[in-house]
Parts: C-alpha cells; structure tokens; sequence
C-alpha cells in the first residue's frame, strides 16, 4: 500500500467529485435566500416601513 500524497490524482478526483454537489446546495441556498425575500416583501408593509406615512394633525380624524 501506499500513502496518500496531497497533490494526488485520486485525491484530486474525490475533491472534483464534490463540486456538483457544493453547486447544487449553492444553488438551492440561493433559491431559498429569493424565496424567503419575496415572502417577506408581500407580507409585511416594506414600502410602509421604507416611507412610513405623514403623521396625522390632531384635528382630523
């Protein structure tokens, strides 16, 4: 048997064998990160906590 060195190709080729995977989970964070976004964008007032509205005068109702 014989010991691993860092610069091998067998160990090149299981770090390679990662990259699809490492691909898909960015991809999948991302869809997540957008999704949570426009949630968050149709369920709170953002433009109401962006711009709150003029405050009212005492005598108006």
């Amino acid at each position: 048997m014989t010991a691993e060195t860092p610069g091998s190709t067998e160990v090149q080729r299981a770090r390679a064998g990662w990259r699809p995977w490492l691909r898909v989970a960015g991809v999948a964070a991302a869809l997540l990160v957008l999704s949570e976004a426009l949630w968050f964008w149709q369920t709170w007032p953002v433009r109401e906590l962006l711009q709150p509205p003029a405050p009212r005068s005492a005598g108006t109702p």
